[in-house]
């Protein structure tokens, strides 16, 4: 058999099972694979339980299984009591909770000033353990909400965002972030506060300045899921995990630590050890500069407010 028919059988188990009908015919019935089956993988599903649904960005619907890749473009949705767990390249762990949509905007991993890690909470809520990219080079890390911005510090942190739905208690509107390990800073244009470990900050509205909860609201302590336990082990082991990742793409040198290869990152790029604000700022400023380059427009870009 021809061993390009081959490679791309093997790159999706369902695409083969869906077109046994044509064998009789010969292998030249199959259509070419969907976009999304070949495009580079941002992560790869660790866990699926409930009703959990991937929709590409070119519309195709379908139901994940583990093992099975998360592309750039990639909106997961998940149902009632359903969850998804997700390791993404760089090492970051990430755990939808339910009810939520969860966007992946923009994702690239080379260990250079490029890397760059997008993700959109529409709706809902996630646990995130941030990976190489989040820890060695902040500027690329970027985690939005419709009215708010997430910069970390290499942390561990419970995000929700609920819109204004029919059933939705008023203290929970909004966007409201809860530090478990590490710091973040929560943004937007109307102001920015700083969120350190054991500490919880929130935004109402769009328009709104970013604001700490005097505690840690009970809601936001509730929001650990059924396999919060998996997620737990991945921060307790998240360096390991990095270093592993990054030497399966070798921009890690094997018996280098993962603090050596952040220093020799920083050291090869000074930009890394600016300040929190000085960081954010050029961050926006490339976000901007993103949304400029792909619509001609200067903004509405894949990162932005749908």
């Amino acid at each position: 058999m021809d061993q390009p028919i081959l490679a791309r059988l093997r790159l999706n188990r369902r695409h083969l099972l869906l077109q046994s009908l044509p064998w009789a015919s010969g292998l030249a019935a199959l259509p070419a694979l969907p976009a999304w089956a070949s495009e580079p993988a941002a992560a790869q599903v660790k866990l699926v339980q409930g009703e959990v649904q991937i929709t590409s960005a070119n519309g195709h619907h379908r139901q994940p299984l583990v093992g099975e890749a998360v592309h750039v473009g990639d909106l997961i949705t998940t149902g009632p009591g359903s969850e998804l767990h997700a390791q993404w390249s760089d090492g970051a762990y990430l755990a939808a909770r339910p009810r939520s949509s969860i966007r992946v905007d923009a994702f690239r991993l080379q260990g250079d000033p490029q890397d760059l890690s997008w993700i959109t909470l529409l709706q809902g809520g996630l646990r995130m353990v941030t990976g190489w990219i989040g820890k060695a080079h902040r500027p690329g890390f970027r985690l939005k909400t419709p009215v708010a911005t997430i910069g970390i510090r290499g942390t561990d942190f419970e995000l929700q965002h609920l819109g204004p739905t029919d059933g939705t208690p008023a203290d929970e509107l909004g966007t409201h972030i809860l530090v478990l390990e590490g710091a973040t800073v929560l943004f937007n244009d109307s102001g920015e506060v700083d969120v350190p470990e054991g500490q919880a900050a929130w935004v109402d509205r769009e328009g709104q300045a970013p604001q700490k909860h005097e505690q840690v609201p009970a809601f936001l302590r509730r929001r650990r899921g059924r396999f919060e336990g998996l997620v737990d082990n991945e921060a307790a082991n998240i360096k390991a995990t990095i270093l592993a990742k990054l030497q399966e793409r070798s921009l890690a040198t094997t018996g280098q630590t993962l603090q050596q290869r952040i220093d020799q990152f920083r050291q090869d790029n000074p930009d890394s050890t600016l300040s929190d604000r000085e960081l954010l700022q050029r961050a926006q400023r490339r976000a901007a500069q993103h949304r400029g380059g792909k619509d001609g427009k200067g903004g509405g870009g894949g990162g932005g407010r749908r």
